[in-house]
């Protein structure tokens, strides 16, 4: 008897120390579905993205996004929020850096829990300052991978604690 009580304390004490647990950070994406839906930007699945993640085209989003010149970390963050029927149904966040001519994007789609489902890489060329149509190369990645892992947290990161954001110009 005793030790099923010092089982259900320890396990109180690292829900109260660590509320997101092993599933993610539910309670904080909770809180950014909530402001999506409030006040992000209304739009629709596109038809590669779809494709890559098996998705339907044309699925309902909420999107917010800031710029590689709002940010510290020198690279475009977007976060779409995924509706079916209504409902929020997973996350993409998405990332795009740039270096001299190459351009890399990364989208990471994850649960509402905070799980990542899927992931992939798409490499492309910059000419004149802009994206070249057509040269981006899709790679799907492995979630489990240490490397993709890191670079999702660093997504947490700015979309949960605010992290990498530059400070309001002041007036």
């Amino acid at each position: 008897m005793i030790k099923h009580s010092l089982v259900i304390s320890m396990a109180a004490f690292f829900a109260a120390v660590n509320p997101a647990g092993a599933q993610g950070p539910r309670a904080e994406l909770n809180k950014l579905a909530m402001q999506l839906q409030k006040s992000g930007e209304s739009d629709k699945l596109s038809k590669n993205a779809a494709a890559q993640f098996g998705l339907t085209e044309g699925e309902a989003i909420k999107a917010d996004g800031m710029m590689a010149d709002e940010v510290t970390d020198g690279i475009d963050h977007e976060v779409w929020l995924l509706s079916k029927n209504g409902r929020p149904s997973a996350f993409v966040f998405s990332t795009e850096a740039r270096d001299g001519n190459k351009l890399t994007n990364r989208f990471f789609l994850v649960d509402l829990s905070g799980n990542l489902l899927q992931t992939f890489r798409v490499d492309g060329e910059i000419k004149g300052g802009k994206p070249v149509h057509g040269s981006g190369k899709a790679t799907k990645l492995n979630v489990k991978g240490a490397p993709i892992q890191r670079a999702l947290q660093h997504e947490f990161d700015f979309w949960l604690k605010g992290l990498f954001r530059r400070p309001p110009a002041k007036s």
